[in-house]
C-alpha cells in the first residue's frame, strides 16, 4: 500500500526457500529506474481501458490463467520476472537474489507447484498439524 513508504504484503507462511523472493523482486523490479519504467510499461500503468478490480478477480479464480489483455496472464508474469532478474543484475544482486526469482519462474512455467497445493498434499499424508509444520 502507498503511504510514506511503499508497504507490501506477502503470504504470512511460505517455505523458507521462497522467503527471499519478494526482496529479490522488490530489488529487480523497484531499484533500477529503466526496468521499473519498463514493467510500468508493460503492465500499461495509468490505462483506464483495463478493469483491474475484475481483473484481480479472475486472477483469484483461474491464478495465472486468468486473462489479461487478451492474454494468459502467465505470459506477463514471465515477462515481469525477466525484468527482475535484469533489474537484479543491474543493481548488483547477487546469486542469492537471482535464485530466489527461478524459484518464482518455476512457478510460473508450471515446472513447480504452487505452495498451496505442496502443502495439500503434505496435509493428506499426515492430517496433523505438528507434522504439517516440520520440514520436509
Amino acid at each position: 500500500r502507498p503511504r510514506r513508504q511503499l508497504e507490501l504484503r506477502v503470504c504470512d507462511a511460505v517455505p523458507p526457500e521462497t522467503a527471499i523472493a519478494l526482496p529479490a523482486l522488490v530489488q529487480g523490479l523497484f531499484y533500477d529506474e529503466a526496468t521499473r519504467r519498463q514493467c510500468l510499461a508493460l503492465l500499461r500503468d495509468g490505462d483506464r481501458a483495463i478493469d483491474r478490480v475484475a481483473l484481480r478477480d479472475a486472477a483469484c479464480r483461474s491464478a495465472l490463467d486468468a486473462d489479461w489483455c487478451g492474454g494468459p496472464l502467465r505470459e506477463i508474469a514471465r515477462e515481469v520476472l525477466r525484468l527482475a532478474h535484469a533489474g537484479v543484475a543491474a543493481t548488483g544482486g547477487d546469486a542469492v537474489a537471482h535464485a530466489a526469482l527461478e524459484r518464482l519462474d518455476a512457478m510460473v512455467t508450471n515446472d513447480a507447484p504452487p505452495h498451496w497445493q505442496t502443502l495439500a498434499a503434505r496435509w493428506a499424508a499426515t492430517p496433523s498439524l505438528y507434522e504439517i509444520a516440520q520440514p520436509a
